[in-house]
């Protein structure tokens, strides 16, 4: 067996720039230790993927399907290539950011049976993984805090989960290749989830690591037929109940709750009173906070939708050859690190397919921006609407309390006879103002 410590697997189809970029910033990051290899496995790219990336560091090697296998059966012949004792599968839509190793290792530690998942981030900073939770209603997983602030404590913990996501996933080999690997019945998807729930029910654990960042170039390597998307993502989600769902536990409500973003306040009343966090959720009902939470969600939702957007203008962008802009928010924040000057822009090849794509590019950058400055007054709204309610709460309480008092001077009255007098009192001065009343005379 060789000495090496871990095997980095890049599965690839097309957009050699895309991995080209991931690559340069694993290589940078991991530095120059010599007990690391990467395998990038071409899945059948249209373009003779190890001839386009052109030298490369001596510890990558590629391999090469003649047929596009997809995603499972691609990590299945890296992880059959790999030396490591470690198998750690990668997305090359990733850039890894400086210390994501070794914290991903250390979490790991001599444990045969774990597997650890990263802390991925959107390239604005914000959370598109933080772990996987199955959900209340469909017990599908999904993935919580997704558009959360990238430092949030609730996404920087490290803790047992019940899956995270393939996209940076690290196994021990023999754990692995007990499993059988990643199961091809699933086609681009659920696959990792299958196999973190295959190792748990052997005993074994799954971690998600908070402190390992990289960055993850959500929908750059997507498809680009929603319908046809549509149609797999309901194929294997229907796979995965037939196989899992009389045996999963729905942990998403949970997961918010250990995190004190969903709290139910003391009390034995009903309906209670439920502390929601606003970046959470929002509460489904026809009231003036529930619209300003209700927008909140809808320019939360638009900020996803346009960050997948620049994610793929900016992978256009390095197909075509060209660096794209900066982005608005130095990512590498996120991983508490020094932040790089950005390569200076390649001279862009001639032609109005070059200028539209970084005029769009920039578009929805600012689009990006205007869209955060509308989440930020919205969350504003809904704070001030939580102020709002706690102070309409509290007179509530004192009226209780007020009535709840009146209902024991009533009840010591009772118990005294002192009721029955006043009783008789009122009953004796209706009586005599009859009396003293002048009577209507008959006409």
């Amino acid at each position: 067996m060789s000495g090496l410590a871990v095997s980095v697997i890049v599965p690839v189809h097309g957009l050699v720039e895309l991995t080209r970029q991931c690559l340069t910033a694993l290589l940078e990051t991991v530095g120059p230790r010599d007990d690391l290899e990467v395998i990038v496995v071409d899945d059948a790219s249209p373009e003779d993927v190890a001839a386009a990336l052109g030298p490369l560091d001596p510890r990558v090697r590629v391999v090469r399907n003649e047929a596009n296998l997809g995603f499972a059966r691609a990590c299945n012949a890296g992880a059959a290539a790999a030396r490591g004792r470690l198998l750690l599968f990668l997305n090359n839509d990733t850039v890894p950011l400086a210390g994501w190793l070794e914290p991903l290792l250390a979490a790991a530690g001599e444990d045969a049976q774990t597997i650890v998942g990263a802390r991925l981030l959107h390239q604005n900073g914000t959370v598109q993984h933080a772990g996987i939770a199955i959900g209340q209603a469909d017990r599908l997983p999904r993935h919580p805090y997704r558009g959360f602030p990238g430092d949030h404590p609730a996404v920087t913990r490290t803790r047992p989960l019940q899956a995270v996501t393939g996209a940076c996933l690290l196994v021990a080999r023999d754990a692995f290749e007990r499993l059988g690997g990643f199961d091809a019945t699933f086609v681009n998807g659920f696959e990792d989830v299958d196999l973190c729930l295959r190792l748990r029910e052997r005993g074994g654990a799954v971690v998600y690591c908070g402190a390992s960042a990289l960055v993850h170039l959500e929908a750059a390597t997507r498809g680009a037929d929603p319908a046809r998307e549509a149609a797999r993502f309901r194929a294997n989600a229907d796979a995965f109940l037939a196989r899992w769902g009389d045996r999963l536990v729905a942990d998403e409500l949970a997961l918010y709750a250990e995190d004190g973003l969903l709290v139910p306040r003391p009390g034995d009343l009903y309906p209670l009173d439920v502390a929601l966090d606003a970046r959470l959720g929002v509460v489904d009902r026809d009231d003036p906070a529930s619209e300003a939470s209700l927008l909140l969600n809808e320019r939360a939702r638009q900020v996803f939708d346009l960050l997948k957007e620049n994610a793929r203008l900016r992978s256009d962008l390095l197909a075509a050859g060209i660096e794209p802009p900066a982005l608005p928010t130095a990512v590498d924040q996120a991983a508490a690190a020094p932040a790089r000057q950005a390569p200076a822009p390649a001279v862009p090849p001639p032609g109005d397919l070059v200028a539209g794509l970084r005029a769009e590019l920039v578009r929805t950058q600012r689009e990006i921006e205007a869209r955060e400055e509308d989440y930020r007054a919205a969350e504003h709204e809904v704070r001030w609407r939580d102020v709002e309610l706690e102070a309409r709460g509290a007179e509530l309480e004192r009226l209780r309390a007020e009535v709840a008092h009146l209902k024991g001077v009533v009840e010591a009255m009772r118990a005294t006879g002192a009721w029955r007098a006043a009783e008789r009192f009122w009953a004796l001065r209706r009586r005599l103002a009859s009396l003293v009343s002048p009577r209507r005379r008959s006409p």
